[in-house]
């Protein structure tokens, strides 16, 4: 395993035990940037490990399922996502090198940590509407207490 995924994968375990305490709805909550939701991201960086495993030796470890992840959102949960990743951990606990494909994965997936960063800071924002809205599915377009001077 090379020093660039064991920085990813501390990353992202460091990331999931934050997002284990979240309720469905901001799991599931779109907000309206990168692939939407925290489950959406997460589950599009599993996705592009699993796309480069179907390709290699390591096809075994590929899940069908995730291939249409898209159209399966609504049944997938956390531990389904946790165990995406616990196959790709697996597959690069065995290899000595990454290879050009395996250093994109990663450098997307620490771009997608960031998002999912800056999901998880507008959740625990107090002042951020979102509290209110994870419970009722508002639109992430509203606007509050704004002012329209000019049609």
């Amino acid at each position: 395993m090379t020093n660039e995924y064991l920085w990813v994968r501390n990353e992202r375990e460091q990331l999931l035990s934050k997002l284990q305490h979240l309720s469905e709805s901001e799991f599931n909550y779109n907000f309206g940037f990168s692939q939407g939701s925290i489950k959406s991201t997460l589950l599009s960086i599993a996705h592009a490990y699993q796309e480069q495993f179907e390709q290699t030796d390591y096809q075994n470890l590929h899940d069908s399922s995730l291939k249409d992840y898209k159209k399966h959102l609504d049944t997938l949960n956390f531990d389904d996502v946790v165990e995406y990743f616990n196959r790709v951990n697996n597959v690069f606990a065995s290899k000595s090198t990454n290879n050009e494909k395996d250093q994109k994965n990663i450098v997307n997936e620490f771009r997608h940590l960031g998002q999912i960063d800056i999901m998880l800071h507008l959740i625990e924002n107090s002042d951020h509407p979102l509290i209110n809205r994870t419970g009722r599915r508002e639109k992430v377009t509203e606007r509050q207490n704004m002012r329209i001077t000019r049609l």
